[in-house]
């Protein structure tokens, strides 16, 4: 079985143009503080100035703990904000203002997924693939939908993370038709229990979220999404 720090060095290596070590994370292998070492090469590969500090720090902890499935994960509760238990056999809505780090987040996590790919099932026992991993901006959706009038892929991707979800087109166009193919598609992938993964400037628990996608879908994504927030300053700046 492959240790965490087996995984660090190998991707020190793979830096310096070596071929990575493959592997599957040992249990019990890892420390916290390893990890958020681990976190920090992954970030700095999707953003060069990638730091952890006390703004972000705790959210990548919850990431991590959803990686290995354990229950010592906690999420927020998005009406009323208090600190509860997770469910690693749930997917995550990372919400948070514009440039406080929340893509790089779920792209972190992918890289994490990969370590533990089976630490969990889905609800009907389907193991989480590492390879089946799909991201999407969530107005590259809506624009797909309104060239082709299809998102049946994406609605059966086991593993479907959206990014920016809110700022797409409440509606699309195809062969006359308008569509709400945002909350079509959560409509659909609330009821299948795939896990899914989104990145927002809206909160969860925001009333503006249920105007704008109905109270079935905000529905859907409690039973289906951790929640979790990042704050501090804008790290684009």
């Amino acid at each position: 079985m492959t240790t965490l720090r087996d995984i660090i060095d190998s991707e020190r290596r793979r830096k310096a143009g070596e071929i990575p070590h493959r592997g599957t994370l040992a249990p019990g292998s890892w420390s916290m503080d390893e990890m958020m070492d681990l976190v920090s090469i992954y970030g700095r590969g999707v953003c060069p100035g990638f730091r952890i500090d006390a703004d972000n720090r705790d959210l990548y902890e919850q990431l991590v703990l959803w990686t290995v499935g354990s229950p010592l994960m906690r999420c927020l509760d998005p009406v009323t904000g208090a600190r509860i238990q997770g469910d690693p056999n749930k997917g995550i809505y990372i919400g948070g203002m514009t440039g406080r780090g929340k893509s790089v987040a779920l792209k972190v996590l992918r890289r994490l997924h990969d370590l533990n790919p089976l630490a969990c099932r889905d609800r009907f026992g389907n193991v989480r693939l590492a390879g089946s991993w799909t991201e999407r901006r969530a107005d590259e959706i809506t624009d797909a939908y309104a060239i082709d009038g299809s998102i049946v892929g994406l609605k059966n991707e086991p593993i479907l993370c959206i990014q920016d979800f809110g700022s797409e087109p409440q509606e699309s166009l195809y062969m006359g038709n308008r569509v709400a193919v945002m909350r079509s598609l959560l409509e659909y992938r609330g009821d299948t229990r795939w896990l899914t993964f989104i990145s927002s400037n809206i909160p969860m628990g925001h009333d503006y979220l249920r105007q704008r996608y109905g109270d079935r879908v905000q529905s859907r994504l409690r039973a289906m999404c951790n929640y979790l927030e990042l704050e501090g300053e804008d790290r684009r700046i």
